[in-house]
């Protein structure tokens, strides 16, 4: 659980409507997964990767 987060027993619920508004309005976003350090690589590829896709 994160101590942070508002509302940690719908965070499914939220996390889908976030999928869905974001679709709706045809955003480019990534989904970063993972714990700790592997969770901050991933996020750092995604930002590569994003980065590298707007410059080509």
């Amino acid at each position: 659980d994160d101590p942070l987060r508002d509302f940690p027993n719908l965070r499914e619920h939220f996390m889908q409507v976030w999928h869905n508004e974001l679709h709706a309005i045809h955003a480019t976003y990534q989904v970063i997964s993972g714990l700790g350090e592997d969770r901050f690589q991933n996020a750092r590829i995604a930002v590569a990767n994003f980065l590298s896709s707007r410059l080509s």
